[in-house]
C-alpha cells in the first residue's frame, strides 16, 4: 500500500513538472525589466525602443533565469535581457493569445 501511495505521488510530480507555465492577464500584471521572457518582435508605438538602438518585444512578467527558462512559458518562449520598458504600453501587445507589454532588448 505505502509503495503504491509512493508510485501516485511520484507520478503526479512528473506531470505537475512538465505542464507549461500559463501567463496571467490580471490586475498584479507589472512591466519590469532584466532578464524576461519576452514573444515575438512588435510594434514601438512612440519610437522609444528605436530611439535607444533597441528593439521592441512584447514581453510577459516571467523572470527567464528559472530553473528551465522561458521554455515553458506559454506564448514567451525566448529569453531577453530588457533595458527599457515603455510605461505607456502595459497591456498593449498580444503573443499568442496572451497580453504583455512593450520591452526594449538587444
Amino acid at each position: 500500500m505505502r509503495s503504491y501511495i509512493l508510485f501516485c505521488c511520484l507520478a503526479g510530480l512528473a506531470a505537475a513538472r512538465s505542464l507549461a507555465i500559463q501567463p496571467r492577464d490580471d490586475l498584479d500584471f507589472t512591466a519590469t525589466t532584466g532578464p524576461i521572457c519576452c514573444g515575438h518582435g512588435t510594434q514601438d508605438p512612440n519610437n522609444l525602443c528605436k530611439n535607444a538602438g533597441l528593439f521592441a518585444y512584447c514581453c510577459s512578467s516571467f523572470a527567464n533565469n528559472e530553473e528551465q527558462g522561458c521554455d515553458p512559458v506559454v506564448d514567451f518562449h525566448v529569453g531577453r535581457d530588457v533595458k527599457i520598458v515603455d510605461s505607456e504600453s502595459q497591456r498593449k501587445c498580444v503573443s499568442g493569445t496572451r497580453v504583455g507589454f512593450v520591452g526594449c532588448a538587444n
